[in-house]
C-alpha cells in the first residue's frame, strides 16, 4: 500500500503515460500495478504492451486532416471553414473503439464484461479502449491505496457481473457492514 501522497503521485505518472499513449492512438489494455515499474529517480513508467492495440485508421484519419489542402477563398490552410468543420467531425465522432476484452479481468470496465456474444459472455458490442484504461487505472489507485482489489468473486462470471453490477465498497465501509468498526473521516472508529 501507498500514502496518498505518493500514490497521487504514481497516479499523476501513469496518467501522463495515458495521454502520451492515447494522443499516439495506443490503448494499453493491460493496466495493472504489476505494469507499472518505477524508474531510478521514482518516475513510474507504464510497461508491457503484449496485448495494447494501435489505431492506425484514427492516426491515419488525424495524419489526412492535418495534410488536408486549404479551403478555397479562406485565405490558407489554418482556420479554413472546411478544415475547422473536418476537425470536429472527427472530434465528434467515437475513437478508439475496440469490440474484443483482452487484459487481466480484475482491472475490466464494465462495458468489457457484457453479457452474450462471445467466449464465456465476455464480449458484446463495442467499447472505447481509451475510457477502459481509466478504469484501470482507478483500480490501480485503489490497489495502491487499500491493497486490495475492489471486486473479488470465486469465478471469472461472478467477477463480470460483480464488476457490472455491484457498486464498490471502501474497506472501512466493510468493516462497518460487518459490524467490526471502520474509518469515519479518515479515522478509525469501533
Amino acid at each position: 500500500m501507498l500514502g496518498e501522497v505518493e500514490a497521487a503521485r504514481v497516479l499523476g505518472d501513469i496518467l501522463a503515460g495515458l495521454v502520451y499513449l492515447h494522443v499516439h492512438h495506443i490503448a494499453h489494455r493491460d493496466l495493472k500495478p504489476e505494469n507499472v515499474l518505477v524508474g531510478r529517480g521514482g518516475r513510474c513508467k507504464i510497461a508491457d504492451f503484449g496485448v495494447s492495440h494501435y489505431f492506425e485508421e484514427e492516426a491515419a484519419r488525424v495524419l489526412a486532416l492535418t495534410n488536408a489542402p486549404p479551403a478555397v477563398g479562406e485565405g490558407g490552410g489554418e482556420g479554413g471553414k472546411e478544415e475547422k468543420q473536418l476537425h470536429q467531425l472527427y472530434r465528434s465522432t467515437s475513437r478508439g473503439l475496440l469490440n474484443k476484452s483482452d487484459g487481466t479481468w480484475s482491472f475490466w470496465a464494465p462495458e468489457m464484461c457484457r453479457q452474450g456474444g462471445g467466449e464465456g459472455g465476455r464480449e458484446g458490442g463495442s467499447f472505447s479502449g481509451y475510457s477502459c484504461d481509466m478504469w484501470a487505472t482507478g483500480v490501480c489507485l485503489w490497489v495502491f491505496v487499500f491493497g486490495t482489489l475492489p471486486f473479488q468473486e470465486e469465478s471469472p462470471e461472478e467477477l463480470f457481473e460483480a464488476i457490472r453490477e455491484k457498486d464498490f465498497v471502501f474497506p472501512w465501509q466493510a468493516g462497518q457492514a460487518e459490524g467490526e468498526g471502520g474509518r469515519e473521516g479518515g479515522r478509525e472508529v469501533s
